[in-house]
């Protein structure tokens, strides 16, 4: 894809909107979901690197948003629904060398990126498909913050609610980053009021990423 690889894209535009982290982790999430639910696959390496995408004009923002704490950044420019922003288009999940079929089952081969990878994988256990949804987290931190989550593993995880509501207060640069991905993935009152766009749904019993506003 011409774009090239998003990792250059974050490190261009220093970090996403919310609009344009939405459009990107939506794509990426239907890839995943092929892959587990048709093809039995897991992936095992999804980060910026190997996510591609096709490149669009980019059309000047009116009026650029900035948050009060940063550096100057580059402007994404207008945002249009189904199209995309920040000249990113289309996106495709790249780099197969480290999937595996697993359907149903677990494996056990330690792999992946730091950064990115599951706790499971880095303690030497047996995981399942459920650690691309772990990388998936950690690539969303990656596109609101412009950096990669602190790797954690032998502490236990608890969502900093307040921490989250800070930093969407603009009141703080820093904030704990798996509490805020956490909330995105979970429909409650609370992201609603906080948020532009409710990012889940409930399907049945299935919590699944929605394109509602």
């Amino acid at each position: 894809m011409e774009g090239g690889e998003l990792f250059h894209q974050i490190v261009k535009l220093t970090y996403f909107s919310e609009s344009l982290s939405r459009h990107v982790i939506l794509q990426v999430a239907e890839g995943i979901r092929y892959l587990h639910e048709e093809r039995g696959v897991v992936h095992r390496d999804i980060k910026p690197e190997n996510l591609l995408f096709d490149r669009i004009p980019v059309v000047p923002s009116r009026t650029p948003a900035h948050r009060p704490y940063d550096e100057e950044k580059e402007d994404e420019g207008e945002f249009k629904v189904g199209v995309g922003g920040g000249g990113i288009g289309r996106v495709k999940i790249a780099d197969f060398g480290l999937s595996k079929i697993v359907w149903d089952e677990q494996t056990m081969t330690p792999c992946g990126t730091v950064g990115y990878t599951a706790p499971e994988i880095v303690k030497d256990e047996r995981y399942s498909k459920s650690v691309d949804m772990w990388a998936l987290g950690c690539v969303l931190y990656t596109l609101l913050c412009g950096f990669p989550r602190e790797c954690f593993v032998t502490r236990a995880y608890t969502p900093s609610t307040d921490a989250c509501l800070s930093i969407l207060r603009r009141k703080y640069q820093c904030f704990d980053g798996e509490g805020c991905t956490r909330l995105l993935y979970f429909p409650q009152p609370l992201v609603g009021r906080h948020f532009t766009f409710g990012w889940v749904g409930l399907v049945g019993k299935k919590f699944v990423l929605t394109l509602r506003s």
